[in-house]
C-alpha cells in the first residue's frame, strides 16, 4: 500500500508546485523519484538495448541543450516526461524485434510460467499497445510544451497521462479476466509487488530471448 501511495501521491505533488511556480522543487521532486524508481530498470535495459538507449541518451542531451540555450530556465521541467516516455517506448517497442521476447510476453512469464500460443499472441499486441501509448504521451508532453500554457501541460504531464496509464493497466486486466477467463489471473495489485520486488530486473536483464 506504501509503494500504491507513493505512486498516487508523487505525480499530485508535482503538479501543486508547477501550479505554485515551485520549479526547482518540483524538479528536485522529478530528480530523485525518477531517479530512485528508474535506475535500476534502465542499467539493465542499457544492458539488453545498448543501441536503443545511446539513442535515447543522446535524444536527451539534444533536448537539455536546446532547453539550456533558453532564457526561461522553468523550460527544463519539460524534458524529463517526453524522454522518459520514449525511452519507455523504445524499450517496450524493441522487444517486438524478430527474435526478441515482448516485454509483456516476459512479464506474463513471471507470474504464470510458459505461455500457450494464444497468451503469447495477447501479450506481443499488449506489448505494441504499451509502446504507442507510451509514443502518444510523449508526442502529447511535447506539443503540450511548445503551444500550451504551463498549467495545462501539467494537467495532463502530471494528472491525466497517469490516469491514462492506470487506465489502460486496470482495464486490460479486467478484459483479460473476461477474455482468457479459463485462465487464472493475478490482480493488479499482486502484479505491482511483483515489479517492486525486483521483476523489472529479471525482465530486462540481459539474457537469450525465445520468440
Amino acid at each position: 500500500m506504501l509503494v500504491l501511495g507513493a505512486i498516487i501521491s508523487f505525480p499530485v505533488a508535482l503538479h501543486v508546485l508547477v501550479l505554485a511556480n515551485q520549479a526547482p522543487l518540483a524538479l528536485a521532486l522529478m530528480g530523485i523519484v525518477y531517479l530512485a524508481a528508474l535506475a535500476p530498470v534502465f542499467v539493465q535495459a542499457a544492458k539488453r538495448h545498448l543501441p536503443a538507449t545511446v539513442g535515447t541518451l543522446a535524444l536527451l542531451a539534444a533536448l537539455l541543450g536546446l532547453v539550456a540555450s533558453q532564457s526561461d530556465k522553468i523550460a527544463l521541467l519539460y524534458v524529463p516526461p517526453v524522454a522518459i516516455n520514449l525511452w519507455l517506448m523504445i524499450l517496450f517497442g524493441a522487444s517486438l524485434r524478430r527474435g526478441s521476447t515482448p516485454l509483456i510476453s516476459r512479464i506474463a512469464r513471471l507470474e504464470r510460467g510458459e505461455l500457450t500460443p494464444e497468451l503469447a499472441r495477447y501479450t506481443r499486441r499488449l506489448t505494441l499497445i504499451w509502446t504507442l501509448l507510451f509514443l502518444a504521451m510523449a508526442a502529447e508532453s511535447l506539443l503540450l510544451a511548445l503551444f500550451a500554457p504551463l498549467a495545462l501541460w501539467s494537467w495532463f504531464v502530471n494528472v491525466w497521462n497517469y490516469v491514462f496509464v492506470a487506465a489502460l493497466f486496470i482495464g486490460e486486466y479486467f478484459y483479460r479476466r473476461i477474455r482468457f477467463a479459463h485462465y487464472r489471473h493475478a490482480s493488479p495489485l499482486a502484479l505491482l509487488r511483483m515489479m517492486h520486488g525486483g521483476g523489472w530486473q529479471r525482465i530486462v536483464k540481459p539474457r537469450s530471448d525465445a520468440s
